[in-house]
């Protein structure tokens, strides 16, 4: 086991999928209680990489949070995991999870959650705006937002980012919402003249987020603007 000391641990808002390095699935789906706090969620973490090999064969973390938990919980996983062994931890916000998953580290990626929609758009692997819709049930509010996001980023950049938009579906949206969302992103990009080579691409959040994180514990090439 000492010849892979990867694991990978991707957080939802209702479980954590573990894995190693290499696995195109996680080898572990385990339930993550509502109201666990941070010491809490890296005794799970801990107890499940027992489950996976020997007591300190991972001594590296790549750690996705897609829960968008406040700065300080945060802080306080990562200091709990470095107390319970991990030497090295690589955390990584789970838009550009999903952005690495395409291959890409520029464009925007829209993460539709329960109830929660988050805009972000990255520019070669930087994250320069985002956006949050409360209720993601309007594919209008969205493609505004999206619009929003991709200006913000600067004159010079829009073009570029706009070129690569990425749909994450975290949970089960409304039947009618991927279809209207992927129209209005059309009509919106047309509107403020972005209208580029690119499509909305969907994809299930969940394997992205999965996909992403396997990439950055590879260290995998990414592509930045054509």
């Amino acid at each position: 086991m000492r010849e892979n000391t990867s694991l990978i641990a991707v957080l939802l808002s209702d479980e954590a999928l573990l894995g190693l390095l290499g696995d195109k699935k996680p080898r572990l789906e385990v339930s993550l209680p509502g109201g666990l706090g941070p010491q809490g969620i890296a005794g799970l973490i801990a107890n499940s990489a027992r489950e996976l090999g020997p007591e300190g064969a991972f001594e590296k973390l790549v750690l996705v949070d897609a829960r968008e938990p406040p700065s300080r919980d945060r802080e306080q996983l990562i200091s709990a995991l470095f107390q319970l062994g991990f030497s090295a931890i690589t955390c990584i916000p789970a838009p550009f999870a999903v952005l690495l998953a395409s291959g890409m580290s520029t464009g925007v990626v829209i993460l539709l959650g329960r109830g929660l929609c988050h805009v972000s758009a990255f520019y070669n692997g930087l994250e320069v705006s985002r956006m949050t819709v409360e209720e993601c049930e309007d594919a209008r509010d969205i493609a505004r937002a999206t619009i929003s996001a991709i200006m913000v980023s600067g004159e010079e950049r829009q073009e570029e980012v706009a070129g690569h938009v990425v749909v994450a579906v975290l949970d089960s949206p409304p039947r009618h919402l991927e279809e209207e969302l992927r129209a209005e992103l059309a009509e919106k990009l047309r509107e403020a003249g972005l209208l580029t080579r690119a499509r909305a691409q969907l994809v299930r959040g969940r394997e992205a987020l999965w996909r992403g994180a396997q990439r950055m514990a590879e260290g995998a090439s990414i592509r930045g603007p054509q």
